[in-house]
């Protein structure tokens, strides 16, 4: 997979990546790595309760069946969730 930044996170990840060899650390190659440092970097803490939230208070309202769904979806990748499969 690949990843591409832009802007700010770029920067940071460029920088995060020199400081890291000026310190001796060694390279970072794994993707749960990567992702963990972004997350920290990026990502309030209260990231994953109020997308836990979001899903509690979901409600269809105005929204067709399509994007209800679709936001129901999205909220719980966000959570880390998964719908069983029946």
């Amino acid at each position: 997979m690949a990843l591409r930044l832009r802007n700010y996170a770029s920067l940071w990840w460029t920088n995060l990546c020199a400081k890291r060899a000026k310190n001796g650390k060694r390279k970072i190659i794994s993707w749960a790595k990567k992702k963990y440092k972004l997350k920290n970097r990026f990502l309030p803490p209260s990231y994953i309760q109020d997308n836990y939230s979001q899903l509690h208070r979901l409600v269809q309202g105005s929204m067709s069946i399509k994007e209800y769904t679709r936001e129901f979806e999205k909220l719980l990748i966000k959570c880390g969730l998964q719908e069983p499969k029946d």
